[in-house]
């Protein structure tokens, strides 16, 4: 149940991070001049295709070859800038590279205390970055964003800061909009997402993009309800950023102050992926509603439209001839891609009373009840990946019983695979974990390591993943081996 419960208790928000008084001059490990936009380069293409493409065989398990490697999170790595607890680590390629040419990750956390068990200043969001390639030890960052030299009620100085001088607290870096409807309000901003386009103008050429979602009350064990969900965005590397208000997809009637449009309800908390394939035009979104019982879905926008609502294409599955349907402009024509299915109990139901309504009744039901109608889809927190070494799109979740499982297909839009098993809820030494989020160089070049004797170790095998658990409030780095899984799935 723990891993079910997102429940917070009273707390004061010092959004600018704690104690930050000392750090006026904060210096990053990674120079701001250091940052060069990234070439990339890419051995295999996916599959561009609007039918359904075949459903992939996999193994059952894959939890014989998963590993827990070290924390993340806590007193120990993230300590000395006040991050004692958090969860989620939102990991995405931000298109920089260092000064060595390594691509510099980026990574965002929901809510952050500087004590542990949630204790001490909070804060909504932090954002730290990295370029460590070697997992053996864990994902070590380099610096974290602070608000140098923030005083109480008065901004600092957005400022990636390393380890190199005393203690600063990273700052909150979304913060709410004030884009709320009639019921309710925001109580906290939370990441689901993120991803950079290459976007002329803006810092090393790229904007970044993060996902969010409004949450109004955290309700019953993996329940919760949102106002809406947006895109928020950085033209400055990520020290700033702001949520666009055309971007606002509110979760029902009067629950934020764009107009509710039937279908938003399924996603509200998201994850975007682009294809390895530099032809693909499109940003694929993956939604499901607030909550852990809903079902996924999906549409694509081409990349340098990601913010306009109007340009979205729902995948609405087969036509009568077997072909399949991208619809623009209407979420509700999306289906779910993957956890229910149209042919379960409660979508034929609701087709059904659709039948008798002229289609009428899950567009009104769907925009008042909390969540949207019911699917038993139970995809909880997910990441999307195109893994180069499998060849086909990844996505991680934990389904209805904790168990941290994996997708694969071989197309956006499936057909996915069933369900694999990489880290199995045990009820009492391994439990409590939810979003399961992919680095997004697994798969790649990018953790091959020299041996003693000078040949390179090819690592592109191992899927590596930030894993939250409830219990410590804390995130850890997993590995799993997908060898195995190539000879089965490729």
């Amino acid at each position: 149940m723990m891993a079910w419960t997102r429940r917070e208790f009273a707390r004061s928000v010092n959004p600018l991070g704690a104690r930050v008084l000392s750090a006026n001059d904060a210096a990053s490990v990674v120079a701001e001049q250091e940052i060069q936009p990234m070439a990339a380069v890419s051995p295999t293409f996916a599959v561009q295709t609007d039918d359904l493409t075949p459903k992939p065989a996999v193994p059952p398990s894959l939890t014989a070859h998963t590993t827990a490697l070290d924390w993340v999170t806590g007193q120990g790595p993230t300590g000395h800038w006040y991050v004692a607890g958090t969860d989620l680590g939102i990991m995405w390629n931000s298109g920089y590279t260092d000064d060595n040419g390594t691509p510099i990750i980026y990574t965002l956390f929901g809510d952050t205390y500087s004590g542990p068990n949630m204790t001490g200043d909070w804060r909504n969001n932090v954002l730290f970055r990295t370029s460590d390639t070697d997992m053996s030890n864990g994902l070590q960052f380099s610096d974290a964003l602070i608000h140098a030299g923030a005083q109480p009620g008065i901004p600092g100085t957005p400022t990636w800061y390393g380890t190199g001088g005393p203690a600063a607290g990273a700052a909150q870096i979304i913060y709410d909009p004030g884009y709320d409807g009639l019921f309710g309000s925001t109580y906290t901003m939370i990441p689901t997402s993120a991803i950079a386009i290459e976007h002329a103008g803006d810092e090393g050429g790229y904007r970044q993009y993060a996902t969010v979602m409004s949450v109004r009350t955290w309700d019953n064990p993996g329940s919760w309800t949102t106002n809406y969900s947006g895109i928020a965005y950085s033209d400055d590397g990520g020290k700033t950023w702001q949520v666009d208000p055309d971007t606002v997809r509110a979760s029902g009637w009067l629950r934020a102050s764009a107009s509710y449009v039937p279908g938003d309800e399924h996603f509200q908390q998201n994850a975007l992926v682009m294809s390895d394939d530099p032809a693909d035009p499109y940003v694929y979104v993956y939604g499901t509603p607030s909550g852990r019982q809903g079902s996924a879905y999906v549409a694509r926008v081409e990349k340098d439209k990601i913010t306009d609502l109007d340009a979205y294409q729902y995948f609405a599955g087969e036509d009568a001839a077997g072909a399949g349907q991208w619809v623009t402009g209407d979420p509700s024509a999306a289906v779910p891609v993957f956890g229910s299915s149209s042919t379960d109990f409660l979508p034929q139901f609701y087709k059904v009373l659709d039948t008798f309504t002229f289609g009428l009744f899950t567009k009104i039901a769907n925009g008042i009840w909390v969540g949207g109608l019911p699917t038993n889809g139970n995809v909880s927190e997910m990441s999307v990946q195109y893994n180069e070494y499998l060849g086909k799109y990844v996505v991680l979740y934990t389904d209805g019983g904790n168990n941290v499982v994996m997708r694969v297909s071989d197309s956006p839009q499936g057909q996915w695979s069933d369900t694999t098993t990489l880290v199995a809820n045990n009820l009492i030494t391994n439990t409590g974990m939810y979003a399961p989020m992919v680095h997004p160089m697994s798969g790649t070049d990018y953790f091959d390591t020299v041996d003693e004797d000078g040949n390179v170790v090819d690592n592109s095998q191992y899927l590596y993943y930030n894993l939250s658990y409830w219990g410590d409030y804390n995130v850890r780095l997993m590995q799993t081996d997908l060898e195995s899984m190539k000879t089965i799935s490729v």
